[in-house]
């Protein structure tokens, strides 16, 4: 009887399972264009887009008899449109299993320079009724941060003593994108991939146009190889804090990269009324997995929240690893509580779950 919707990239293959994995009526808000919303299921992501169809059968396995409502929001105000409809239809949990790179929103301290970020998101379903809960990301061994160290003596950041090359061996077709934010617009950082003596890839936005501390690259490498991540002070003050986050399409690990505070936006959210969830393999449930996000926040906050099992099977992925698994079955957990006492606010529903968890890892 509990209400629970789903924000994700894409619901392929779902009309299949409907009746079985999943239940028979699944409410959708479909994006085919920026603005442009259909209830049409097959307009919520192509056949190969299934990451939401995953986490839909993830939600089910843990509350079988929930109503499910989804959307593959293509764009911050899409979200809040979709925000808006559940939330107006009655949703009280609302998973968002997407911390990725576009969402490196702020510095660590669930605070951000836009206006419309996904911390706003959060705040705008908390105050209408749902518990928001956050996958903590995957990239406590594709992130690092810290004070810009300039040991050498020259422009370019260390990411060790001496050492200003940030390594990431990628195979043939394989992609990466990269982030870097910093919390000072006054200062001027570029962000570049080098292979051996040569750039093959360049962010240099001039920060005194964009007044947006922050680079991103994208880059295929086609032959594959060792990538070599350099950061360039360009100009302006020393920045107080740096933080990079890499992403690619296969299990690619930064040689120097900090777990400490390595997820991305939301998941550091103040709200009360969110949880963010790091991952557990389902076979060793007492050991986070090596690249689940971890905090503390910036500002000394304890996040994740909690974590869950991933690495499951649904029909959609053979193996589904990733706290992009992790984060459905605690929104499962939070239906079921919600059954149990209907009259549980976001807030005191965020504060039972992390009170039924049970203390894990080093730090905790």
């Amino acid at each position: 009887g509990v209400k629970v919707g789903i924000l994700d990239v894409g619901f392929g293959g779902i009309s299949p399972l409907m009746g079985t994995e999943l239940p028979a009526s699944i409410q959708a808000l479909c994006f085919t264009e920026l603005g442009i919303s259909s209830a049409n299921l097959a307009d919520c992501g192509p056949p190969e887009k299934t990451h939401g169809t995953a986490v839909a059968e993830s939600i089910i396995d843990m509350a079988p008899g929930v109503s499910l409502f989804i959307s593959n929001a293509l764009s911050q105000s899409d979200t809040s449109a979709a925000i808006q409809w559940m939330t107006g239809n009655g949703v009280r949990v609302l998973n968002y299993s997407m911390a990725g790179l576009g969402l490196l929103q702020g510095m660590g301290d669930g605070t951000s320079p836009y206006f419309n970020s996904d911390y706003a998101l959060v705040d705008q379903a908390v105050a209408s009724g749902a518990l928001f809960v956050a996958s903590a990301g995957n990239y406590a061994e594709s992130s690092w941060s810290g004070p810009p160290a300039l040991t050498l003596d020259l422009d370019f950041v260390e990411f060790a003593p001496y050492d200003i090359r940030n390594s990431v061996t990628l195979g043939p077709g394989e992609s990466m994108t990269v982030a870097l934010r910093w919390p000072d617009a006054a200062a001027d950082y570029e962000l570049l991939i080098m292979l051996g003596t040569s750039i093959v890839d360049w962010s240099h936005e001039t920060q005194a146009t964009t007044e947006d501390p922050f680079e991103l690259l994208s880059f295929t490498s086609e032959s594959g190889g060792s990538y070599d991540l350099v950061v360039y002070h360009k100009s302006g003050p020393d920045a107080a804090h740096l933080k990079l986050l890499m992403k690619s399409g296969g299990p690619a690990v930064l040689e120097h990269f900090t777990k400490a505070g390595s997820f991305a936006s939301p998941a550091d959210s103040r709200n009360l009324g969110m949880v963010a969830v790091g991952a557990v393999d389902f076979r060793t449930p007492t050991i986070i997995e090596p690249y689940s996000s971890q905090g503390p926040t910036l500002d000394g906050r304890v996040k994740p929240d909690l974590v869950a099992v991933d690495c499951v099977a649904t029909t959609a992925a053979a193996e589904f690893c990733g706290t992009s698994q992790s984060a459905p079955f605690v929104s499962g957990a939070a239906a079921l509580l919600l059954e149990m006492d209907p009259t549980l606010t976001p807030t005191s529903l965020a504060s039972l779950l992390r009170q039924r968890a049970t203390p894990i890892g080093s730090p905790v």
